[in-house]
């Protein structure tokens, strides 16, 4: 709709212990009134998420990591600008939470291309 729409996302991580992560995440996104010619948004979603969870020796130290996957929480926004009638481009910051004995924080900006489907 014009104030409501899906974001799907799929990434690769090389990371923990040669593990190599893959996540996936959707989101919806909800724009607020235009500044100008932009539109800002709030976004919002769920996903899952790899990660290497660290294997302890006896005595104590990591002696590897084994492969996880953990549910995880986004929530941000951004700016979308229109490039022509169907490609927009988008400035988007949003903040990540992992869940589980290892979960883990992050924050991420980002930019991308939004394909329209719809009529404007």
């Amino acid at each position: 709709t014009s104030t409501l729409s899906v974001d799907t996302e799929l990434a690769y991580r090389r990371g923990e212990g040669g593990i190599h992560a893959l996540s996936s995440s959707i989101s919806l996104l909800y724009f607020l009134p235009h500044v100008g010619q932009s539109t800002p948004y709030v976004a919002g979603g769920v996903g899952l998420s790899q990660y290497g969870a660290p294997i302890f020796s006896s005595n104590g130290p990591p002696i590897g990591t084994e492969p996880r996957v953990a549910l995880t929480a986004n929530a941000g926004g951004g700016l979308k600008m229109p490039m022509n009638e169907k490609l927009d481009l988008r400035t988007d910051a949003r903040w990540f939470k992992s869940f589980g004995p290892q979960g883990s924080e992050q924050f991420r900006v980002a930019q991308g291309i939004s394909f329209d489907v719809g009529k404007r």
